[in-house]
């Protein structure tokens, strides 16, 4: 049975632009930092932000939605 994630990826295109999200306006503290791989401490389950993504055309301005791609936070 499933009991609990331990590691979760997120791809982005913005390394930075990513960091200052998850960190700056989640406050979620920054373990580990490159401009590949990112990780966040997040007690037992692991964040990691991975770089490579492809950017998505934005239609007019960009939100914060736009750095975590399809996830929604609630």
């Amino acid at each position: 049975m499933f009991k609990q994630i331990d590691y979760t990826m997120v791809v982005v295109s913005d390394m930075a632009r990513s960091i200052e999200f998850y960190r700056d306006k989640l406050g979620i503290p920054l373990k580990f930092q490159s401009s590949d791989w990112t990780e966040f401490l997040t007690g037992t389950t692991t964040l990691a932000l991975h770089g490579g993504g492809i950017p998505r055309q934005a239609s007019g301005g960009s939100t914060d939605k736009d750095v975590i791609g399809s996830f929604n936070l609630y």
